[in-house]
């Protein structure tokens, strides 16, 4: 069943490497052929968490139904930190991806436990740190 309420958090949203092209062409078709999203899209008090590509093609066919699973978290951190593993465990990404999946993992994971020592919150609300 397809709920209409879905959020999407741009931060979330960030932290999933792009599709190539192809990739994305391939996703759509074989939703398509399928006639419905075969995964369910993950979500988090409403905001999608997991398959913010296959939410897209949904948006762009209505008539292909998907379902939700709604998981709970402590935090955004945790949420920040569950997407940087999954995303790790599901595609083959290229070495910068990785890496970068698995600095923000660290720093996800570390914002959950109290924070780092030296940080501050920018103007944009983002956490950034200081070197001393």
């Amino acid at each position: 069943m397809n709920q209409t309420n879905i959020q999407i958090d741009p931060e979330f949203e960030q932290f999933i490497p792009p599709l190539l092209p192809e990739e994305l062409r391939q996703l759509e078709e074989n939703i398509l052929k399928d006639g419905a999203i075969l995964s369910p899209l993950i979500l988090w008090n409403g905001i999608l968490v997991d398959g913010h590509n296959r939410y897209r093609i949904a948006q762009k066919h209505p008539e292909i139904s998907y379902t939700t699973i709604e998981r709970e978290f402590p935090d955004r951190y945790a949420v920040l930190a569950w997407i940087c593993r999954n995303q790790l465990g599901r595609r083959n990404l290229n070495k910068n991806q990785r890496s970068y999946l698995i600095g923000r993992q660290y720093m996800a994971e570390h914002m959950q436990c109290g924070g780092l020592r030296n940080h501050n919150r920018s103007k944009s609300g983002k956490f950034t740190t200081e070197v001393q």
